[in-house]
């Protein structure tokens, strides 16, 4: 046997004189040397199943070969060196692994003089467990062909496995999107959708990527339909709303992104808009709003719209309604006195003009109030609810004495016409310096469209009406 080892031993010593002297890695296996059952390798470091396995993240491993009996031994270039796949690892000719992503295939030693002399195994590169998951805020896809979502994500550390990651349509969104295979995603309608991607390699990482879905079709026109009249060039009131959406026509009809953009060209201050297209006006002015279509870049080229308006501010009162707590025989809600005496004089910012209602119980011509007993009032709408803060009043200019005016008043507020709320009892000044000029009352802050001033007190004794040249409430 000693003989027989001493003849290999010179065989193998031969073969790698002839290694060190140029032998490639494409090797001829030398026919003269002598073969012994006997002789085997061994690869280092495999378990009972026969794998060695590396972790990833020590990025390179060096083999080690165990010769049988361990008389013998060979240098680290005496072998040839093979890798089933080398997308998982690749080997030198010094058998360095260099290892590329996790998974399991082959990997074989033979030895440079005798094909027969050979050892393989199971070679496993093992991930590192997924710590975070890096995704892009925001992904953007069609409709025409699905899209993988692996090249958007980034898993921590880079030695853990990416395909330890699965990808979910989060509930609501299922037709936005549908998960294909994998990670292959498939958008079916225009919109935003969610992605939730879960780690199932132990630590269950989980983060949310969002997608937004849009089609390949251009918008070719934007145009005002014919509701938009209800706006543009007209006047509107503080404390209206409209959805602007509703006056645009986007053409055509399978255009993939009809979003639009609503924007306040002029009268920031007059407007609000939200990002749904819903207007709101919250002061008096002259506004011009610009609608275009949210992507420019798929809709290069179509021109914009305005639309252009006016707004009253919320105390301009002739745009109010007045009614009053009595009709006469006459069929009248107040009691005409030489040209005046109606509601809407209250109104005209005259001092000589007034409304004129008759007083409980008395008689003035033909009109005859209501009992004592009942309450006199008349009702301001606005049209919509103001906030308000204080209110003025204004005796009639021309007459000298006090038998016409209201010594105190109530003010009631309600929302629907019917519910009323107090709001203040006012002790109205009644002196001759007093008429012919508004008078101005703080009361508590309220948000109301409707006002009922009742009459409290006036002159019991003279006059057979009582009369308001001017009301108005605002708010500082």
């Amino acid at each position: 046997m000693k003989a027989k080892l001493n003849h290999l031993i010179s065989s193998f010593c031969l073969i790698a004189t002839l290694v060190a002297t140029g032998c490639s890695d494409e090797h001829e296996y030398a026919s003269y040397h002598s073969y012994y059952d006997d002789i085997k390798l061994k690869i280092d470091h495999v378990d009972k199943k026969n794998v060695l396995a590396i972790p990833l993240a020590d990025e390179t491993y060096t083999l080690s070969v165990a010769v049988v009996p361990a008389s013998l031994s060979f240098n680290s270039y005496s072998y040839a060196y093979e890798v089933g796949d080398n997308n998982i690892a690749t080997v030198d000719a010094g058998g360095k692994l260099t290892l590329l992503k996790p998974g399991e295939t082959t990997l074989q030693v033979k030895h440079r003089g005798n094909k027969n002399i050979v050892a393989d195994c199971t070679l496993k590169v093992v991930a590192s467990l997924i710590r975070d998951v890096v995704v892009n805020p925001e992904v953007t896809i069609g409709m025409e062909e699905p899209v993988d979502l692996a090249e958007y994500v980034t898993v921590m550390p880079w030695s853990a496995d990416v395909r330890a990651l699965t990808y979910t349509v989060k509930e609501g969104y299922g037709d936005i999107v549908k998960i294909v295979k994998g990670s292959l995603v498939q958008g079916m309608n225009m919109g935003e959708a969610v992605i939730e991607i879960r780690s199932t390699d132990g630590l269950d990482v989980v983060k949310e990527l969002k997608l937004v879905v849009k089609g390949s079709i251009p918008i070719e026109e934007i145009k005002l339909n014919d509701k938009a009249a209800e706006i543009n060039g007209q006047t509107l009131l503080v404390g209206q709303e409209f959805d602007l959406s509703s006056f645009v026509t986007v053409l055509p009809e399978n255009a993939a992104d009809k979003r639009l953009k609503y924007e306040v060209i002029s009268g920031a201050g007059c407007v609000s808009i939200s990002d749904e297209g819903i207007l709101k006006t919250t002061a008096g002015g002259e506004a011009e709003i610009q609608i275009s279509p949210l992507d420019v870049e798929l809709n290069a080229g179509v021109a914009p719209l305005t639309l252009a308006f006016t707004i009253k501010s919320w105390n301009e009162r002739e745009n109010w309604k007045v009614t009053t707590s009595i009709k006469y025989s006459s069929g009248l809600n107040y009691s005409e006195d030489k040209g005046t005496g109606k509601p809407e004089h209250i109104f005209d910012d005259k001092f000589d003009t007034y409304l004129s209602l008759v007083k409980p119980g008395k008689i003035y011509g033909s009109d005859k109030a209501d009992a004592a007993d009942k309450p006199l009032y008349f009702i301001v709408d606005m049209g919509m609810p103001q906030s308000i803060n204080y209110f003025t009043w204004a005796h009639r200019s021309t007459l000298s004495n006090d038998w016409c005016r209201a010594f105190k008043i109530s003010l009631y507020a309600s929302n629907d016409g019917e519910t009323y709320s107090d709001i203040a009892t006012v002790e109205l000044p009644v002196a001759e310096e007093d008429k012919g000029k508004n008078l101005e009352f703080d009361i508590q802050e309220i948000n109301c469209r409707y006002i009922k001033v009742q009459y409290v007190d006036w002159n019991q004794k003279s006059g057979s009406t009582i009369q308001v040249a001017e009301f108005n409430v605002g708010k500082r």
